[in-house]
């Protein structure tokens, strides 16, 4: 997916993305990144024509509701971005690169017996719809089948 970059960092970004391209990785998901950011930097920092510590940091707070993880899929092509500058003679500040820090591990919730019980009493008393006429039918079974085979 191309996109188009107006920001004073545009050249930097599609270069970036072109040698990124060029050795062979697809950077879909970076270049979305990289347009927002773009996008970020014309309405914040119009003017900037360096990768300052306060535009980066601007850029890396966590915003409202927003997991760990996402924030690092967000700040991790800003960081490459600050490396490849940084590659070409030109001054950019990088990231920490242990920022924005672990996220937690996922805890998976088990069930009791008292709340399957209550999970499928309710899956068995879907109502009939006439927009799906088998609907009440199938998902009593679907949600047997995903819990009897573990899958979630």
């Amino acid at each position: 997916m191309n996109y188009v970059f107006f920001s004073n960092f545009k050249h930097n970004i599609e270069d970036l993305i072109e040698q990124k391209n060029s050795i062979g990785f697809p950077y879909v998901n970076s270049q979305h990144f990289l347009k927002v950011f773009d996008t970020f930097c014309n309405k914040y920092y119009p003017q900037a024509t360096l990768l300052t510590r306060e535009i980066i940091m601007h850029w890396a707070e966590r915003r409202p509701q927003e997991q760990l993880r996402t924030l690092s899929n967000r700040i991790s092509p800003i960081r490459q971005l600050a490396k490849y500058i940084n590659s070409i003679g030109n001054e950019a500040y990088i990231i920490p690169s242990g920022m924005p820090g672990k996220s937690r591990r996922y805890i998976p919730h088990i069930f009791t017996k008292q709340e399957l019980y209550i999970f499928f009493t309710v899956a068995d008393k879907y109502k009939y719809n006439l927009a799906s006429p088998v609907r009440h039918l199938v998902v009593s079974v679907i949600f047997r089948v995903l819990y009897c085979c573990g899958l979630r």
